[in-house]
This record gives C-alpha cells, structure tokens and sequence, in this order.
C-alpha cells in the first residue's frame, strides 16, 4: 500500500507469500517512489483480522489508518496501526507482519 499526500495507489500484488516456498517465482512491481510517500507492506493477518462479529478488519480501514495518519513518523504510524487492530479484537489468528517505510 502507497500513501501518496492524501491517496492510496492502487498497486496490487499477490501470489505466494516470499519465503513460504522454495524456488518460486515471484511477481514483481515496479512504481517511481516521491518524497513524502509512505509504503506499507503487511501480511494478510493484518486485513484477516476479525472482531467478536467475524467482520475483517479489510484493507479498507487499513487504508483509512494510514491515509489519515500518514504525516506522523514510521514507528508512530505503526504502532497507531496496531493499536486500531487491537481495539478491533484482542484476539489475532494469523501472523501480524507491518512494514512502514518514509521516503525522504
């Protein structure tokens, strides 16, 4: 997921998780990064997430957290993510794995 100024791009990429199988091959995006982007990569157990309900949390709200926080440093971003998951549901199922990255 990119944040660039106030929008999300659309840059999809999916396949087999890097590192869970040997010798695949892997589909590979090429984007032209900006001063003041912010890259989020995550793994599906932050979107999967569910609440009490079984509603995910979605890449939706996920957007959301970081369209609207983008401005504050990697780590605040990050830890503001998951602190919005476990007000969701305290009770994760999956790995939780997030990437925040600024670009200068």
């Amino acid at each position: 997921m990119i944040c660039r100024g106030a929008d999300i791009l659309k840059v999809r990429v999916e396949g087999v998780p890097l590192g869970l199988l040997d010798a695949r091959e892997h589909e590979e995006v090429v984007f032209q990064a900006e001063s003041g982007d912010v890259l989020v990569l995550y793994s599906d157990g932050i979107t999967d997430h569910l609440n009490a309900e079984g509603a995910e949390f979605g890449r939706g709200r996920l957007a959301h957290a970081v369209r609207t926080h983008c401005h504050v440093p990697a780590g605040d971003l990050l830890s503001l993510i998951f602190q919005q998951l476990d007000h969701w549901s305290t009770t994760p199922f999956d790995d939780q794995t997030l990437f925040v990255i600024k670009v200068k």
